[in-house]
């Protein structure tokens, strides 16, 4: 790489002098920025993936910019006021990436997973980021990244695990500055996801004086769904973005009858059903059933093997009486993906 200075149009260029690639590992150059006083000169190159800031003066390494993988450089560029450097990458973990010009910490990563950036492709507008992309039905794509040089903000949102069809669940979170102070009386857009119904807009949604918000959702249907929450900043603070995910599933019903007194010595047999919302959880199901045993003021406890159910939901149980008592049996199933835990008690008195 060899560089050039002039003093005006009319002033010939005067070598400086030349950078060797090989030197500082500067294979496969991609991209090169200038910063607006001439005195550095930001060169991207495939490898070492990354960014190396010159000083002109000197043709001497005074920075660096990247992890060592940023993926396959594509492009650099740098702010009006010289404060940030943008680097765009192919495969990395961001497309793009902001960094602090002077100190080369890492500001603000963006991800297109559906298109990928192109050489020479990044250019600063004001404290926006505009990149160059081609999609991957090979269409090319002018993307408007907002706020990129603006200080960041942080949003948290969380869910319950599960939740019940047809029940309500409470979303929330917090929207704060980075230094953890809130960002109070904020809107923000909530998008409920989900395999099967799409996309559902939640309006209403905005942050408390302490920065923090809460909203309540019933899932229509089983399955997982998922809350996308956004800030789209100000011009005070960029944008910010969280999601969390919840499994709506269905109450499960669990039922026990059988008689209420036997004698020692005999067998008796308890029936009953496992369903969720009235439908079968299928045959390969079992759950537990823990029998107690109470004798005067002692007591005894077994669980007894796994009881599995019929393809209808129902089941069978039989057990020995093995002595005077009072018998107490408590059926557990704690439940799975598709449906809730449930429980069922049946005592019985035995001479």
């Amino acid at each position: 790489m060899t560089c050039w200075s002039t003093t005006s149009a009319a002033t010939p260029p005067e070598l400086r002098g030349t950078i060797e690639g090989d030197q500082v590992y500067l294979d496969y150059l991609r991209d090169l920025a200038l910063s607006s006083d001439g005195t550095a000169l930001f060169a991207m190159a495939s490898s070492p993936n990354d960014v190396i800031r010159f000083d002109t003066r000197t043709l001497t390494v005074s920075g660096e910019y990247g992890d060592g993988w940023i993926g396959y450089a594509s492009a650099v560029a740098l702010s009006g006021d010289g404060a940030y450097v943008a680097l765009a990458a192919e495969y990395g973990n961001n497309d793009l990436t902001v960094y602090d010009a002077a100190s080369g910490t890492a500001l603000f990563g963006a991800e297109q997973w559906d298109a990928e950036a192109l050489l020479d492709g990044v250019a600063f507008s004001g404290s926006d980021v505009f990149m160059l992309l081609r999609s991957t039905t090979d269409r090319l794509l002018l993307w408007r990244v907002t706020g990129a040089e603006l200080p960041a903000s942080t949003l948290t949102v969380t869910a319950p695990t599960y939740a019940y069809v047809g029940s309500p669940a409470t979303i929330e979170g917090r929207l704060t500055r980075a230094d953890g102070k809130p960002l109070a009386l904020k809107p923000l857009t909530v998008v409920r996801r989900s395999t099967y119904e799409g996309k559902e807009l939640i309006t209403g949604v905005r942050t408390g004086k302490d920065g923090t918000f809460s909203f309540e959702d019933t899932m229509p249907e089983r399955g997982e769904w998922i809350y996308l929450v956004y800030w789209e900043g100000d011009d005070r603070y960029r944008r910010a973005g969280a999601f969390a995910a919840l499994n709506a599933r269905d109450r499960s019903t669990l039922t026990l009858d059988g008689p209420e007194t036997g004698t020692a010595g005999t067998t008796v047999q308890l029936t009953g059903t496992l369903t969720a919302n009235g439908r079968s959880l299928g045959s390969w199901t079992t759950f537990t059933v823990l029998r107690s045993i109470k004798v005067d003021d002692a007591s005894d406890s077994v669980t007894l093997p796994p009881v599995r159910l019929n393809a209808d939901g129902t089941f069978t149980l039989t057990d020995t009486l093995t002595t005077a008592g009072h018998y107490t049996y408590l059926a557990t199933w704690g439940g799975d993906i598709t449906a809730g835990p449930a429980k069922a008690i049946h005592r019985i008195t035995v001479e």
